[in-house]
């Protein structure tokens, strides 16, 4: 078999860990309840004592702030990829792309298709085990991913 489009692979992986795959990024907005009936020079007072109220939330991660810290070609022993279930037993090349979010956590993909989540908290010894995986260009099906790396299935 051969490769898939390098474009497309890279392409889906990026607008799905926007959208799905990577965890929501917090952040302050600024709390326009609390600041109903105030005045220009109030508003102005606030910003310029940094007394302004905000309140926590929550958004998705823009595809500025995702850096793609691996593409390469990986051979599998079957059509199902690293995904397990029943496939076909020929050898099947599928590009692996890793993208990494704001807060650290690894998005892996496999033909442009959403593998796992690595989170941004894993013991060392997980993340240097993916880190020696990615060297070595490779990475492991999802049955191995959970114990190696820490991965979670999202």
């Amino acid at each position: 078999m051969q490769l898939s489009s390098p474009i497309e692979a890279l392409s889906r992986a990026i607008h799905h860990a926007e959208l799905i795959g990577l965890p929501d990024v917090p952040h302050r907005v600024r709390d326009y309840e609390a600041m109903e009936g105030w005045s220009q020079a109030q508003r102005y007072a606030a910003i310029a004592n940094g007394t302004m109220p905000y309140i926590e939330a929550v958004r998705r991660p823009h595809a500025r702030e995702c850096e793609v810290v691996a593409m390469f070609a990986q051979t599998w022993g079957s059509t199902a990829l690293g995904f397990g279930g029943v496939g076909g037993a020929a050898m099947t090349p599928a590009y692996t792309v890793v993208v990494r979010g704001p807060d650290g956590a690894l998005a892996v993909y496999w033909a442009g298709s959403f593998a796992y989540l690595i989170p941004a908290v894993v013991t060392p010894s997980q993340r240097q085990a993916f880190a020696e995986d990615l060297m070595h260009g490779g990475t492991v099906g999802r049955g191995e991913a959970g114990a190696r790396y820490g991965a979670v299935h999202g």
